[in-house]
């Protein structure tokens, strides 16, 4: 006779909401399994620089409309990129640093 075993690992999962700030604005980012696929999908797709990209990355991660609410920002290149590495830090459980490391090593 075999008896059943129940391993509980609720205590393990981190159901923790993650977000970016920039200026007074706090945006949620979405990091759900489905949604890091597609930015995954986008990766293989795509070089590290591809502003459309980057852009559709943003989107699929903070949202249609704080993606347009960024874009409406104007901003240069290299802020675009910082905004860009925080996210990549924020899903990957890096700090900011460790993640501006890592793409700055995949040039």
């Amino acid at each position: 006779i075999y008896m059943a075993t129940v391993l509980d690992i609720t205590g393990k999962l981190k159901n923790e909401e993650k977000s970016i700030k920039l200026g007074d604005r706090v945006f949620p980012v979405d990091d759900t399994k489905n949604t890091m696929m597609e930015v995954m999908a986008l990766f293989e797709q795509s070089h590290s620089n591809d502003i459309a990209a980057i852009d559709e990355v943003i989107k699929k991660l903070l949202g249609e409309k704080a993606g347009a609410e960024i874009d409406k920002m104007n901003l240069r290149f290299e802020d675009y990129k910082v905004i860009f590495i925080a996210l990549m830090a924020c899903v990957s459980n890096e700090t900011y640093e460790e993640a501006e490391s890592r793409f700055q090593k995949a040039k």
